[in-house]
């Protein structure tokens, strides 16, 4: 709300929120754009990037909590090949010092994954790769959540859009691999 008084806001709307937008600072423009952050330690956020296929650019980075300066992780994605279109990132929920993050959408043949990445200070290496099904949505977010079982449940948020709301999808992570019930 950009003049701090929530209520003549809320009431301007008819009883509903009415969402406003005003220019903050300038950002420092050698901060990439980053689509997804996560937790990596006390000090730093752990970040992945949107890039698409012909681009060089680091998919995953190391952002310092407080100045904001941005490491790029060197990866190793010998076992699953390169990241594309990563837009969420989330700690794994069954292993600790690892991470989950999502490519929001397929492209032909290229299907939309999901990668197990274990991530240090020093580098990073994506353990596996798990082909998404055709949701019929982009997806923008994912978390886990630990199963007593030893499996994890995995949550992903589609973007929904044209006239379609967002949804909520879910399979089950474990050492078999991600699947998904039929529902």
């Amino acid at each position: 709300m950009t003049n701090g008084n929530a209520a003549a806001n809320f009431a301007a709307g008819n009883g509903l929120p009415v969402d406003s937008y005003s220019k903050g600072p300038a950002l420092d423009d050698t901060i990439p754009d980053l689509s997804g952050f996560a937790n990596f330690n006390k000090g730093k956020l752990l970040g992945v990037r949107d890039s698409k296929d012909d681009s060089n650019d680091a998919r995953v980075l190391l952002v310092d909590k407080k100045d904001g300066n941005v490491t790029p992780v060197t990866m190793d994605w010998s076992k699953t090949g390169v990241a594309r279109d990563l837009e969420a990132v989330t700690p794994n929920a069954n292993k600790n010092g690892q991470f989950l993050a999502v490519e929001g959408s397929s492209f032909g043949e290229k299907k939309a994954r999901l990668f197990e990445l274990s991530v240090g200070n020093q580098g990073g290496k994506a353990e596996k790769s798990h082909v998404l099904p055709e949701f019929g949505q982009e997806i923008e977010g994912v978390t886990s959540v630990k199963g007593e079982d030893g499996l994890q449940t995995v949550l992903f948020a589609g973007r929904g859009g044209n006239g379609q709301q967002g949804k909520i999808y879910w399979g089950q992570l474990g050492d078999n691999g991600l699947t998904f019930s039929k529902e």
